[in-house]
């Protein structure tokens, strides 16, 4: 059966095109801080790509709820892929440091838009019988265009250096094309949900929210320390950067396909515990290790 048959060719536009934002958003990002790290050898200078990264993400995260409820998503969406198209564009003009910081701010601002809208509109493009293909296809597509943004970016390090702002801005001018409104015709009636029950829900599960904020926030940290330490440590090039970033994204995608199949079996407290532990002894090893692969 023919992803068309399942969930219609109006999501597959918006698919494709939040997609195509977060691989040009993640290909910035890896292009971006190698080419610091070589240019300026700052540990300091490189950290603040997913600093500004992240104030971007932090500037829309309050208003991003007004703006959904009060204006179309889909021109939302829509306009989104719009401005960071011309938003690198600007590359072209503007070579200097901090418009680099500002780009990735902006980018990062842009592509949560975009995903966060796409979020909302799937039960308004998918029948509650297709709910669960699409959210499959959604999460397989997430993650494919994370492994495909690294290794794009670290191609583009060794062989695209003079072509990477036109790829990046060609992909965000395809997203805009994939991104035209279109007037949905709601396929499931929304439920609404008051403050006290979300809040309910988030007590819950605050504990696992903490973990998982720290270890995201681990995760970001692994990616400065992956351009020093392929850099200025192991003086290696840019191919055993982005294969260590790599690893990440791929592992997080083979774990989302057989993590469903194999989910009821982990379900344990102390293997989550042991897991966690282990992912720390792992780069601890790392960490001292002088083998780059």
């Amino acid at each position: 059966m023919r992803p068309t048959d399942i969930i219609g060719l109006t999501f597959l536009r918006y698919f494709m095109s939040r997609n195509l934002l977060r691989l040009t958003s993640i290909m910035f990002y890896i292009y971006y801080m190698w080419i610091l790290m070589v240019k300026y050898n700052s540990i300091f200078l490189v950290s603040l790509i997913p600093t500004t990264s992240l104030l971007g993400y932090l500037i829309i995260l309050l208003p991003e709820g007004y703006i959904l409820d009060r204006f179309s998503r889909e021109k939302v969406m829509f306009y989104s892929s719009v401005f960071m198209s011309l938003v690198y564009f600007s590359l072209f003009i503007f070579h200097y440091l901090f418009w680099i910081y500002i780009v990735a701010c902006l980018s990062s601002l842009l592509s949560n838009i975009s995903s966060d809208i796409f979020s909302t509109l799937i039960k308004e493009l998918v029948s509650y019988n297709n709910m669960s293909k699409a959210i499959s296809l959604v999460e397989a597509g997430r993650g494919f265009s994370e492994i495909l943004g690294i290794a794009l970016g670290g191609i583009s390090i060794s062989f695209l250096l003079q072509y990477f702002v036109t790829l990046i801005a060609f992909l965000s001018f395809v997203s805009i094309i994939l991104s035209i409104p279109k007037k949905i015709v709601t396929m499931n009636k929304t439920n609404k949900y008051g403050y006290k029950i979300i809040i309910k829900v988030i007590r819950i599960i605050l504990g696992f929210l903490l973990i998982g904020m720290i270890i995201n926030g681990l995760f970001i940290s692994l990616d400065v320390y992956a351009a020093g330490l392929f850099h200025m440590v192991l003086h290696t090039n840019s191919v055993y950067y982005t294969l260590f970033l790599l690893g990440f994204s791929l592992g997080s995608f083979l774990g989302g396909l057989i993590g469903i199949k194999i989910s009821r079996y982990l379900e344990n407290v102390y293997f989550i515990s042991l897991s966690i532990a282990f992912f720390g002894l792992c780069f601890l090893i790392i960490s001292l290790s002088k083998v780059p692969i």
